[in-house]
């Protein structure tokens, strides 16, 4: 039999706080030292941006989607939501309105060579903006319209022609199924549209 002298302390087992601390310290990465011993900082991991020649468009907008109860869907949000969205897709679908007949359905935004968008140093929402408001009796009145102003950058890459005939098909329009019109006769007045300018000799 064993006396207390020979007995050994058991730990109690670790709460569920101390377990989820001990996860997240083994999740973190090892921090690298340089030869002075001090931290080297870890940059983040960036999207490799567009390499070659290409043009670089800025946008300037506004608008006023800015409900206080749209948390995630105002301001800065709204336009990472709608447009940058948007921008980043291969193709887009046209507007039944803007189709024509034996066209395409869809417009191919990055086919054409757009692409990258960023939202540009996003500031905060003009709540107290105010607009013009003309009443049917021709009457101006202020009202505040909460307004978010914004710049988009984006890249595009100009495709080779080959390329862009090959994604973008347009039907045949109304005027090429209209007969070519008939040359003038010799000696008509329009052939002297057609003779160079000058004085008279």
């Amino acid at each position: 039999m064993k006396g207390f002298a020979d007995l050994q302390a058991v730990p109690p087992p670790p709460t569920p706080k101390q377990n989820a601390a001990a996860q997240a310290a083994d999740a973190q990465p090892e921090e690298e030292v340089g030869e002075d011993g001090e931290p080297i900082a870890v940059q983040p991991d960036l999207k490799a941006g567009p390499t070659g020649p290409g043009w670089m468009i800025r946008l300037r907008g506004h608008h006023y989607h800015n409900r206080k109860e749209d948390i995630l869907n105002r301001g800065a949000e709204f336009v990472r939501n709608t447009l940058l969205a948007n921008l980043q897709k291969d193709a887009l679908p046209l507007p039944e309105s803007e189709r024509i007949a034996n066209g395409p359905t869809e417009w191919p935004v990055g086919r054409l060579g757009v692409g990258y968008p960023v939202l540009v140093s996003p500031g905060n929402i003009q709540e107290d903006y105010q607009i013009d408001v003309v009443s049917n009796d021709g009457t101006i009145s202020k009202e505040r319209v909460p307004r978010f102003d914004f710049v988009v950058e984006l890249c595009w890459q100009e495709r080779p022609v080959p390329e862009l005939t090959e994604v973008v098909v347009l039907g045949e329009s109304v005027e090429d199924d209209a007969p070519a019109p008939s040359p003038p006769a010799a000696g008509d007045g329009a052939n002297a549209a057609a003779a160079p300018a000058g004085g008279n000799e």
